[in-house]
């Protein structure tokens, strides 16, 4: 596990971030205001911490981002879509994850492995629940198409063109 930044030890990160981002300090000025207060600090320690901190605001933001274009591609399909969308994103997440590490070598690897089988048992039972919804949406059609056929024996014609259009839809339609 990487040491924890020096401003973040001495519990002034937030600050510095505070002083650069809102107040619009300069670097040298922060390090100035600091050493004055008695924290022994550096330029390239404080610039090492914003980098920090601005790396994980761009992470976010590519987060945020990709949760917006998530949702505005499937904010009209159902659930199970929604589902097994986020589903795909963590399980790529978590892939990268592990792929990024050298060996397991953190305090709780069987929490990670159980978010992995939490995430796969998750990813079959959108399967099923995928399933089912077909399963009854081709049930109410069916039912559907009987109930059209008793409703409308006397007008032929209309019950072939209504049952055409019946036939034609399943359970993707929108």
């Amino acid at each position: 596990m990487p040491p924890r930044p020096k401003l973040e030890m001495l519990g002034i990160l937030e600050r510095v971030i505070k002083m650069y981002t809102e107040d619009k300090m300069e670097i040298r000025t922060i390090e100035t205001i600091l050493n004055a207060e008695g924290y022994d600090v550096s330029k390239s320690a404080i610039q090492r911490s914003l980098k920090s901190y601005e790396e994980v605001a761009a992470q976010h933001q590519l987060v945020l981002e990709e949760a917006k274009l998530l949702m505005d591609k499937v904010k009209n399909t159902p659930n199970t879509d929604i589902f097994e969308a986020v589903q795909s994103i963590m399980a790529g997440k978590m892939l990268g994850f592990a792929k990024s590490l050298d060996d397991l070598d953190f305090s709780n690897p069987e929490k990670f492995i159980a978010s992995l089988a939490d995430l796969s048992r998750a990813q079959v039972n959108i399967g099923r629940l995928r399933m089912e919804y077909e399963k009854g949406f081709a049930a109410a059609k069916k039912q559907f198409l009987r109930e059209l056929a008793e409703q409308l024996k006397a007008e032929p014609d209309l019950l072939k063109k209504l049952r055409d259009i019946v036939k034609q839809l399943n359970a993707e339609s929108k």
